[in-house]
């Protein structure tokens, strides 16, 4: 299924969201947008789970919201995997160095690439 592509202006830039029903694919800062979003097929709504996410987004820059909880799916490599993962173990307003990370100091060159 080909995913549905949507823009949310938040305070911090222009943030374009995808998905399908079942999961989000993508939340990317852009700098513009390029060419207007394409029409919606007559029978192609845009799907529930992006409602959700730009509701989830408004709730999180009005300070009513510090988690997220949408399925999402992204296409990457077992290393890209694992950063993924851990960054989504950091909680609200923290930071950690790569030296504070699990899973850093056990990868290997291999995992890198």
């Amino acid at each position: 299924m080909e995913p549905f592509h949507t823009y949310y202006q938040s305070p911090l830039g222009i943030i374009r969201v995808s998905g399908t029903e079942e999961f989000i694919s993508e939340m990317s800062f852009i700098d513009n947008i390029q060419q207007p979003p394409p029409v919606p097929q007559l029978n192609q709504a845009m799907p529930l789970l992006l409602k959700e996410a730009i509701k989830q987004l408004d709730e999180y820059f009005q300070g009513q919201r510090r988690t997220f909880d949408f399925s999402l799916q992204q296409d990457g490599t077992d290393f890209q995997q694992k950063v993924w993962h851990e960054l989504g173990t950091i909680g609200f307003g923290k930071t950690i160095t790569s030296r504070e990370s699990y899973f850093v100091p056990t990868m290997s060159v291999h995992d890198a690439q």
